[in-house]
């Protein structure tokens, strides 16, 4: 479980890559986007421990802020339905659930192993999603008719295909409307710039540095752009942001 922790952290950049592009549809492409953290009670039993699944995602850079979808069985400080905030060090788990099949999961995925073929066929039925194969957890949604070039679990670190469409689109907005998408911020001070380098798009810091976004600006935990880029583990966005 602890080893199916540290990879997902190390892979959180493809689930908040995906997320970031979520949030930006009309209509959504998940099914399911979660989270999953351990809690305790401060003043209460140190080994009570409850590990659960939380929701509605938000993320800067350093902490993860989400609502939790569990109720606890034990638990008196949190409850189902409350905002919750912990730091990225501190995630255990995450998965998106689209088309019918799951993509992280790699805690889950270290139950399924445990169990025959029969018990994982009525796991995931009672889940509502093929889980694959515990053994190779897949990164990255491809969905279905996807066009040649899209990131996959193969290779996942590709451009993401909204990032390349959007490209056009967002040099116009931002041209009719330059103070929005070049100096406004967002909770915790993010600037599209700081948005679109944390979520990997390439494209998306090409064009906003092209129409004079500030990559010195800092979040209000003093972050740059480029800081968090280097976090995330995005070595294009890093190079456009060092150039």
């Amino acid at each position: 479980m602890l080893a199916a922790s540290v990879r997902a952290r190390a892979t959180f950049k493809y689930f908040w890559r995906e997320l970031s592009w979520e949030y930006r549809r009309i209509v959504p492409a998940f099914d399911l986007a979660a989270v999953k953290a351990a809690f305790r009670d401060p003043d209460g039993d140190p080994e009570n421990v409850e590990h659960m699944w939380l929701g509605e995602v938000e993320f800067d850079g350093d902490m993860i802020s989400a609502m939790l979808l569990n109720e606890p069985h034990g638990l008196e400080s949190v409850h189902g339905g409350d905002a919750v905030c912990f730091p990225l060090a501190e995630l255990e788990d995450w998965m998106l659930g689209c088309e019918g099949k799951i993509y992280g999961g790699f805690t889950v995925q270290v139950i399924r192993q445990a169990m025959d073929r029969q018990e994982r066929r009525e796991h995931d039925e009672a889940w509502g999603f093929d889980f694959g194969d515990p053994a190779q957890p897949k990164l990255v949604p491809e969905f279905a008719g996807q066009s040649q070039g899209a990131p996959t679990s193969a290779n996942p670190d590709v451009e993401h295909v909204m990032s390349e469409n959007m490209v056009a689109s967002l040099a116009q907005a931002i041209d009719k409307n330059p103070g929005e998408f070049l100096r406004s911020s967002s909770h915790g001070g993010l600037t599209m710039l700081h948005s679109m380098a944390l979520a990997g798009s390439a494209s998306g810091v090409r064009v906003l540095l092209a129409k004079g976004a500030d990559r010195n600006a800092q979040t209000e935990r003093g972050r740059t752009a480029l800081d968090l880029a280097r976090q995330m583990g995005w070595p294009r966005v890093v190079e456009l942001l060092q150039a």
